[in-house]
């Protein structure tokens, strides 16, 4: 009897974790209730104050969030547009990276962009963090599909990161 009520009970989860997955196959968009959160933590280190490019944010951003590091507080991006970056490392205490409706922070695309081995590549890294986090509407793209096969046709498609035939470092990304 204890096997029949488990196998039910599994096949009531299932149903419920499959019925709110398959709905997002369809086209039509679930509800969304946006969340609230609280204010954000004080002090405020607005990215425009240390971002002259946003075609190039990388040292930019990451000034803005070394100098939350040292206090703690948040990394707000008062501007709203495109921010072009490499690796972000967030490290510290208390560090909130804030990205509001309207910004889109965009993933370098050149290897430069990256440095270290494969496995250190991050947009945002967030680690040795304490009471750390993100919020905000906007987006993050790591514009995956500029490698993906036919998109573009520039672009070698390298299956091995080591391929000594890759001569160009942003095409072995």
């Amino acid at each position: 009897m204890g096997a029949m009520r488990f196998k039910a009970a599994a096949l009531a989860l299932a149903a419920v974790c499959f019925l709110p997955c398959s709905h997002s196959l369809t086209n039509a968009p679930l509800p969304v209730t946006p969340l609230s959160h609280p204010p954000l933590p004080n002090p405020i280190f607005r990215v425009s104050l240390y971002v002259h490019d946003p075609s190039n944010a990388t040292t930019g951003i990451q000034a803005a969030v070394d100098a939350c590091a040292r206090q703690g507080g948040t990394v707000h991006f008062d501007q709203p547009g495109n921010y072009t970056t490499g690796s972000i490392h967030i490290r510290g205490e208390g560090v909130h990276v804030h990205i509001p409706a309207g910004v889109n922070i965009l993933a370098g695309i050149d290897r430069s962009d990256y440095p270290g081995p494969q496995s250190a590549w991050y947009l945002l890294h967030f680690h040795n963090c304490t009471g750390c986090g993100a919020s905000g509407g906007g987006a993050i793209d790591g514009r995956a599909r500029l490698y993906v096969t036919g998109v573009r046709r520039d672009r070698k498609d390298v299956v091995n990161f080591k391929d000594p035939s890759c001569f160009n470092p942003w095409e072995c990304r």
